[in-house]
């Protein structure tokens, strides 16, 4: 017999109802949470909406608050989100009851806070893309001013280099 995995998972219904859900799936070798919702998607419940895109922690799609911690769920492993050290944890950001949690079996799988759900994980990403384009988070380049050749040093490659790992939060 497998080993199986318990999740408590955060659903949003249509009609604006909240409610969370049980689910147990068998695990498998190498398992991440992306791949326990795919299983819950497409062995439970078919209308199971989540976001994902690149599936290696590039993009940042598949963010979601796994057992209150925000993390991606491609890169986050089931076999060992239980024994790892976790940066910061959210207890104080309830999107429901969840006082049966059992924290020591279950795999608890919530939206993102601070955001609008609009169906069960995936949130309204709107206000992050506006903010992000009056921002401009990006170098710019005065193209009337360029020269025959634009190379970067290691030194100044150093002064971003940080700043490319922001997504892996």
């Amino acid at each position: 017999m497998s080993e199986k995995q318990k999740f408590l998972v955060y659903r949003k219904l249509g009609n604006g109802s909240v409610r969370y859900e049980r689910y147990e799936i068998p695990l498998s070798n190498g398992m991440s949470i992306l791949d326990a919702l795919f299983y819950i998607q497409d062995y439970h419940d078919s209308t199971f909406a989540f976001r994902y895109a690149c599936r290696g922690a590039i993009c940042g799609s598949c963010g979601m608050t796994i057992d209150k911690v925000p993390m991606l769920a491609c890169r986050t492993q089931v076999s060992t989100l239980k024994t790892t050290k976790k940066p910061i944890n959210l207890p104080e950001v309830v999107f429901g009851d969840i006082s049966d949690w059992d924290q020591e079996k279950e795999i608890l799988i919530e939206p993102l806070p601070n955001m609008t759900v609009i169906k069960d994980l995936v949130v309204d990403m709107e206000p992050f893309w506006k903010f992000y384009r009056e921002v401009e988070p990006y170098f710019t380049k005065d193209w009337n001013d360029i020269a025959p050749e634009s190379t970067q040093s290691p030194n100044d490659m150093k002064t971003i280099e940080r700043l490319v790992y922001c997504i892996l939060c």
